[in-house]
């Protein structure tokens, strides 16, 4: 068994989404609804696989969906079967909503197990012949969680985390806020004990109150 790591580098085939849930490969058109995109490194392995068994089949694992570009499918022939995980790595998804169109934005991990030593040989240099491809001799676990491969809910959650951190980096914490006080409502009466005037300005105002003569 071996796992490689594959840079696709385009569209391979176009198919019918509905179909592909179904283990069947309809070629679709690009402007038809529901349709899924089959990198070259997919189809490539498809065509060694009618070669080495002409029965082969295609049973999808994990079908990709409004809420991720993650698709796992398995080519299964006679004496062997191959683990093929899309990951959708490049195009600044979800930014930019057509980056899934594009095989060459998508790496693909193969898994390659085979009975015969040959048959094993053959697969894995097709791939490493044509494509950029990182080699291990171990399986690697399915990374699900890829930021790429994000549902609208943590793309939303990773959003509103980093507008948190930039507005806690725009605002200085450590600034007191000024406290404000809002004092009770005021009438415009005079105070209960009004300030002493003058003699001579009372004795004015009560003058013109009662119309005295002034004191000559």
């Amino acid at each position: 068994m071996k796992t490689i790591r594959v840079r696709a580098t385009g569209n391979g085939r176009i198919v019918g989404w509905s179909e592909l849930k179904n283990d069947q490969l309809v070629d679709r058109s690009r402007f038809s609804s529901m349709t899924t995109v089959l990198t070259d490194v997919v189809t490539d392995l498809c065509e060694m696989s009618h070669l080495l068994d002409s029965n082969y089949r295609i049973e999808t694992i994990i079908p990709n969906g409004p809420t991720s570009a993650s698709l796992d499918l398995k080519i299964v022939g006679r004496g062997f079967d191959i683990v093929c995980a899309r990951r959708l790595v490049r195009g600044w998804f979800p930014f930019n909503p057509v980056a899934a169109e594009f095989g060459s934005n998508y790496d693909v991990v193969v898994t390659v197990s085979a009975e015969s030593a040959d048959v094993e040989s053959r697969l894995v240099q097709l791939l490493t012949s044509k494509y950029v491809c990182i080699l291990s001799n171990r399986p690697t676990q399915q990374d699900h969680s890829s930021p790429n491969n994000a549902t609208p809910f943590a793309f939303f959650s990773f959003v509103g985390v980093g507008f948190i951190a930039c507005s806690h980096e725009l605002i200085p914490t450590d600034r007191v806020m000024p406290q404000v006080t809002i004092n009770p409502i005021s009438y415009s009466q005079p105070p209960v004990k009004p300030a002493r005037r003058k003699p001579a300005t009372t004795y004015g105002q009560r003058r013109m109150t009662f119309h005295i003569n002034p004191v000559r």
